[in-house]
């Protein structure tokens, strides 16, 4: 018999499920349909123009999933699986946004999700008889400067690679040095015409459920260098890092003894970061090389860590736990991690680095100024979304903020009504307005179809509603967008239709 005060809760849960609605579905493998066993589904809730984590749950050994009991509204459903691409539900284009699903108050959705394989490329190395080379690393590399890795893979016995697990877009790729035997070692070298120099590489295209093939690499032959480094300065050990626009290489070296060496390096540009302690106290030491085919020999003495101080032009403002400023150290091989400044004073390494601010509501990041003070360097190729300055002495950096940002804000449609959770993308077009947002927003409708964009800075932008963007740049967004341009302080207007590419 079952208990009044049981039977209570029963009646009372029965008539909640009554009253909610509920997301019920299967995730299948795209290429072949077969139910996707273990994929983990997460549910958010649209509210305004923001997303609300509901719940995630982990599919059946059949594929099935549910969610519920859920109130009546608007919902991202979302997929992930080892080997596979995120999915999303509503997705039009691999790597592009969803939509939503509308769940009424007592209604139930099914709703089918396919996930797509990640992408591979394969290919073979050869020698100048184009007889397979085994055991030579191949990298694949994002296109942009810096290079990023990827994935990696090793050649077999044949000379063949597979490098899985890539997701939609393009890669440059390249083999690693390597040194066969005493007398036969190979340069980093790109496909598809077997050239050490960027400017001759060419991108490959991946696809989602598919296979690139025939990315074939003939390596050059030459002599590697060797990298001996001695640190100094510090008790214990120091961590030793390597880079170049191949990657990070590191080592832990005893302080004070015998010199740690990197062996079979490719001639060309690196940066080396030695880092340690000494009576409870961070030191580091950093220096930069140009590599030819030899052996060389350097000694790195640590020191204290540089003192960065940052101060807010305006004192008015928030303090600067509150400014949002972050830096971040950038090498050869690429950015490290975001390093929010809570204080007006920070122990860096030395080296390069980049600085932002993504100040509160009601504000916007008008200007960054660093007094470097004696010998500066600069990059190549500057990073166009934040503000890079050199790092060897205590210097300071001037964070100017701004109260009177300006806003756009405007209604998507699509087939005569609201695009609701349509995304609306908004890029500046102008160096400094590129700097002062940190590169482009994204925002989206809500379930009228509105949309708006806070704390912009001044300039000119190109805005964009679409599900078919998988690049947010200016060049993804030239065809179909609008351009607009806004003054400081002021409130800009812009009505999108849903943009569809033919």
């Amino acid at each position: 018999m079952v208990k009044p005060a049981i039977l209570l809760s029963l009646i009372i849960w029965s008539s909640l499920l009554a009253e909610a609605g509920m997301i019920q579905g299967i995730t299948l493998e795209n290429f072949t349909g077969l139910p996707l066993a273990r994929a983990r589904l997460t549910l958010e809730r649209l509210e305004g123009d923001r997303l609300k984590p509901v719940a995630t749950v982990t599919a059946a050994r059949d594929g099935r999933f549910a969610f519920g009991p859920l109130e009546e509204g608007y919902y991202q459903l979302s997929a992930v699986r080892p080997g596979f691409a995120q999915g999303r539900y509503g997705q039009r284009r691999n790597g592009g946004p969803g939509s939503a699903v509308f769940v009424s108050r007592e209604g139930v959705q099914f709703v089918e999700l396919r996930l797509k394989r990640l992408g591979l490329v394969t290919g073979r190395t050869l020698d100048e008889n184009l007889v397979g080379l085994p055991g030579v690393p191949v990298f694949a590399y994002t296109t942009g400067v810096p290079m990023r890795i990827v994935a990696s893979a090793t050649s077999d016995d044949l000379g063949v690679y597979r490098i899985t697990g890539l997701p939609f877009g393009k890669f440059l790729i390249r083999t690693g040095s390597a040194q066969m035997d005493d007398s036969f070692n190979l340069l980093p070298t790109y496909h598809p015409f077997s050239s050490t120099l960027l400017r001759d590489a060419r991108s490959v295209v991946v696809e989602l459920d598919g296979e690139t093939p025939n990315v074939n690499v003939q390596p050059i032959a030459g002599s590697l260098a060797s990298l001996a480094v001695a640190v100094t300065g510090c008790l214990g050990v120091a961590q030793v890092t390597l880079s170049s626009d191949t990657g990070r290489k590191q080592v832990t070296a005893p302080c004070n003894l015998e010199a740690v060496v990197f062996h079979a390096l490719a001639p060309g540009e690196y940066e080396i970061l030695a880092e340690g302690e000494a009576d409870r106290q961070k030191l580091a030491a950093f220096t930069f090389l140009q590599l030819d085919a030899s052996r060389r020999e350097i000694g790195l003495a640590l020191r204290p860590l540089v003192d960065f101080r940052v101060r807010l032009a305006d004192g008015a403002g928030p303090a600067i736990e509150n400014a949002g400023v972050i830096v971040r150290r950038r090498d050869l091989a690429g950015e490290g991690p975001d390093v929010a400044v809570t204080s007006d004073r920070v122990a860096l390494t030395p080296g390069f680095w980049q600085i932002t601010a993504r100040p509160p509501a009601g504000s916007y990041l008008a200007d960054v100024k660093v007094d470097a003070g004696g010998y500066r360097r600069t990059r190549r190729d500057p990073n166009p979304e934040w503000f890079e300055f050199w790092l060897d002495s205590p210097i300071q950096a001037n964070v100017s903020l701004s109260s009177q940002p300006a806003q756009l804000s405007g209604h998507v449609s699509a087939g005569g009504k609201g695009a609701i959770f349509a995304p609306v993308y908004l890029v500046p077009t102008t160096a400094q307005a590129r700097r002062r947002m940190n590169g482009p927003r994204v925002t989206r409708t809500d379930v009228s179809g509105n949309y708006r964009f806070d704390g912009l800075a001044p300039g000119t932008y190109l805005v964009l509603s679409s599900l078919d963007v998988t690049e947010i740049s200016e060049e993804a967004l030239a065809e179909g967008a609008q351009t607009i341009k806004i003054g400081e302080g002021r409130s800009g207007t812009q009505d999108l239709v849903l943009y569809q590419l033919p």
